[in-house]
């Protein structure tokens, strides 16, 4: 009689493809404008730091803070707080 393999569970390190999935999410950013500064906090709350100053609006575009002065111009930062240039 041939015995019967017991049913793999999702941990099962030999059925892989049962195997729950773990996914590492990537930081994601936002930006908030306060007495004219653009403040940069991750999704998860935690300020990370303030860029520009005169600033009315800012926007996280991938890894760049794009940020609008009261002049009209517009300054492009990395989220590591780098000045990249302005237009």
């Amino acid at each position: 009689m041939a015995t019967k393999e017991p049913p793999a569970f999702v941990d099962d390190p030999k059925k892989p493809g049962d195997q729950k999935e773990t996914k590492i999410m990537a930081i994601q950013y936002v930006a908030k404008v306060e007495g004219g500064t653009a403040k940069i906090y991750k999704t998860d709350g935690s300020f990370h730091r303030n860029v520009g100053t005169g600033v009315t609006s800012a926007v996280v575009a991938g890894n760049e803070v794009h940020i609008t002065l009261s002049n009209g111009k517009v300054q492009i930062y990395g989220i590591d707080g780098s000045f990249k240039r302005q237009i």
